[in-house]
């Protein structure tokens, strides 16, 4: 039996290893946890065996006390990874995660006390019979209906492996309650390793978890590698390369990533340095029954829109983020959060995870509340509000592919609009054009994307639900092409011919009174335009005059010699200069190896010129570093950090007839990066104008 101490502390490390040494074969390990509860849902524990191996990785949470590492997922407790027990010397983490003891924890402290002993005791929730990292790994294809046709899920929960209080088999209870299809487990920095069995379809995810805003990883069939990292180092300045090299890792792995509640209170997405064209799913709607979650919701799918409008195909989950028990519910909510509120209904040919990924790839997905997938009244009765023909509407139109979305409001006539004038703050007279609007006037429609021009609204509601004075009257119709703008030249031309409309003043009834009356304006125009040339010639003398009396009261305010004046100009001159050397110059450097850039043809050629962009970076002499051979430039390199298989790829880009890959590019990329971080604080003023990542992001953006 061994017993091992750990102190916690706001400001202290908190990462801590300690270790301990198996002698001889045993059948299971008791690991034995004593934490006071109010810190629990602090500190993780993490396990690694004499292989360096994972065996135990879960936050401490609502879960058992007693964790159980055995041969099989039903002799082992969840979040660990069954199999024999290795003699050796083992490896035993406790961490709290920076985040929430910057919140909680203030000037306090505790001790956590684990024992590690071979006593035999039950486990009280094991793994499962889906033991996804052993003997029984997932399927990823393994088929759970063959049918086509909507399937209800949630993307966003939470058990008792985090800071969740239902068991696996608790939550599947609630999941089939629910009616869902679908249920995939999101822990906080957490992977499960299996599940138990069930009628719904559950796929691993996990929740990546930091101070820069949480994000969702949907069918990832192993850990991430940085995921010990992002735990040991959040709150530091490198958590940023973490999520970028998280993120990178999920696509190059073809996981699927969302962001989480981008708008939601102090969890909100502040890792503004992701490229909006890489983000393609965000949640839109979570757990609607929390504080918070009304304006931030409101606030996702305000985000989502303007992204469409920009240009960019982001696609909307939702997620119950349910941490609660059933009964539970949140301070003034009137509703219980439970899984599958918001659902999200992915349309699939059959259902299986693969499909189930793929389908959500491409955007056939919604997101609502209380949602059933009724439609006898559209195929048997055919009768029905408009809620349900925009419902329907919509689904019909994204399995045509065609983007759209359900909007719900007031429908309102053109003859509903009334003339009123009313006096501004100035006196004028302004014209508005004011409708009263009914609780009749609610009507729900689709809105369909046009490229170019935004969404459309498209109304297949045969009568709507407005009052039947205005049934007879058709609504406005909206024009797929765009509203071409009005012009300048097209606004003189309407107002020129408008002043040729107007009747003249100077009507006649003869041709004798029409000369008269031209020779009499004749004449009184011709003394108009003399003394019009008297008042200008007037209005010149006296301006001359007084430039020249504000020249010499000038002249007189300055009183500073000419030498005095000249010496004033030379010094800002050289100030300039001095700018333009220890900072024009490196930005000219700049700009000209991005024009170099982007006329790279291939990725080793943007390679070279971070090459060089990276040596005048570590010195701000480029000349002397470009003389020397590659030998003398790795270890140069290496002098600074590891610099990995960066001189393989090199070597690569230089002499082999094949183009470097992207991911090698990215990878040399992340070095350098890391070269110049560790750089920095030696470096001038000047040579921090070389931030790499500058060059290092746009790079990136020409090689997509």
């Amino acid at each position: 039996m061994e017993t091992l101490i750990y102190h916690i502390e706001n400001g202290g490390s908190t990462w801590q290893e300690k270790t301990v040494d198996v002698s001889s074969p045993i059948k299971i390990m008791n690991i034995k946890i004593n934490i006071p509860k109010e810190y629990a849902l602090l500190c993780y524990i993490i396990v690694k065996d004499s292989n360096g191996k994972f065996r135990m990785f879960r936050e401490i949470g609502y879960g058992p006390r007693t964790l159980i590492i055995g041969n099989d997922g039903m002799h082992t407790t969840a979040g660990g990874t069954a199999g024999d027990i290795p003699i050796g010397r083992w490896k035993f983490i406790i961490c709290a995660f920076r985040e929430y003891v910057m919140q909680r924890l203030g000037k306090n402290s505790f001790n956590v006390k684990v024992t590690i002993s071979d006593d035999i005791s039950s486990v009280k929730e094991p793994v499962g019979e889906q033991d996804w990292v052993g003997n029984k790994e997932f399927d990823i294809d393994k088929n759970y209906s063959d049918e086509s046709r909507w399937y209800k899920g949630d993307f966003h929960t939470h058990t008792r492996l985090s800071d969740g209080k239902e068991t696996t088999r608790s939550a599947m209870k609630k999941a089939e309650q629910m009616g869902m299809d679908f249920y995939i487990p999101t822990e906080h920095n957490v992977l499960h390793t299996g599940w138990t069995e069930a009628k719904v379809m559950v796929v691993p995810g996990v929740e990546i978890t930091t101070s820069l805003g949480h994000f969702n990883i949907f069918g990832c069939l192993g850990m991430p590698g940085r995921l010990t990292h992002i735990l040991k180092h959040d709150g530091e300045d490198r958590i940023s390369e973490e999520v970028e090299y998280t993120i990178r890792e999920a696509d190059e792995k073809e996981w699927l990533w969302s962001i989480n509640h981008p708008f939601l209170h102090i969890w909100k997405w502040t890792y503004f340095d992701l490229k909006l064209k890489n983000l393609r799913l965000m949640e839109i709607i979570n757990d609607p029954t929390y504080e918070y979650a009304k304006k931030a919701n409101e606030d996702a799918i305000s985000f989502i829109d303007f992204l469409w409008q920009q240009g960019f195909r982001v696609f909307g989950l939702g997620g119950s983020d349910s941490h609660n028990l059933i009964d539970e519910r949140y301070e003034g909510a009137d509703e219980p959060s439970v899984p599958g509120d918001p659902a999200t209904l992915v349309y699939m040919d059959g259902m299986t995870p693969s499909k189930l990924l793929k389908a959500v790839s491409k955007g056939h997905v919604i997101v609502a509340r209380y949602i059933t997938m009724e439609v006898y009244f559209l195929f048997e009765n055919k009768k029905g509000y408009c809620e349900h023909y925009a419902t329907a509407s919509t689904i019909l139109l994204r399995l045509k592919n065609i983007p759209a979305r359900y909007a719900a409001g007031y429908m309102v006539f053109p003859s509903q609009f009334k003339k009123v004038v009313r006096k501004s703050a100035f006196g004028k007279n302004k014209v508005y054009y004011v409708a009263q609007v009914h609780d009749e006037d609610a009507h729900a429609w689709s809105e369909i994307y046009k490229e170019g021009v935004g969404w459309l609204p498209v109304d297949m509601t045969k009568t709507s639900a407005i009052s039947k004075e205005y049934a007879d009257e058709e609504p406005p119709q909206v024009s797929f092409d765009t509203v071409p703008k009005s012009t300048k030249a097209a606004d003189k031309a309407q107002h020129r011919a408008k002043n040729t409309a107007k009747p003249k003043k100077n009507k006649v009834k003869n041709d004798n009174g029409n000369v008269k009356k031209k020779k009499d304006n004749r004449k009184k125009s011709d003394n108009k335009t003399v003394k019009n040339k008297t008042k200008v010639k007037d209005k010149m003398e006296s301006n001359i005059k007084k430039s020249q009396s504000e020249k010499t009261a000038a002249k007189n305010r300055t009183g500073l010699p000419l030498y005095v004046r000249l010496l004033l100009v030379f010094a800002v001159a050289f100030v300039l200069f001095v700018i333009y050397i220890f900072y024009g110059r490196q930005k000219m450097f700049y700009l000209l190896y991005k024009k170099k850039i982007s006329r790279a043809e291939n990725n080793s050629a943007k390679l070279f010129v971070a090459r060089r962009f990276l040596t005048l970076y570590m010195g701000c002499e480029g000349r002397k570093m470009e003389r020397l051979s590659d030998d003398e430039y790795i270890k140069k390199l290496s002098e600074v950090c590891d610099i990995g298989n960066l001189r393989e790829i090199l070597e690569k880009a230089a002499f082999s007839a094949e183009d470097i890959s992207e991911s090698e590019l990215l990878c040399c990329l992340y070095i350098m990066n890391e070269i110049a971080s560790k750089i920095r604080a030696e470096r001038s003023l000047h040579c921090l104008y070389f931030e790499l990542n500058l060059l290092q992001n746009f790079i990136i953006e020409k090689t997509k």
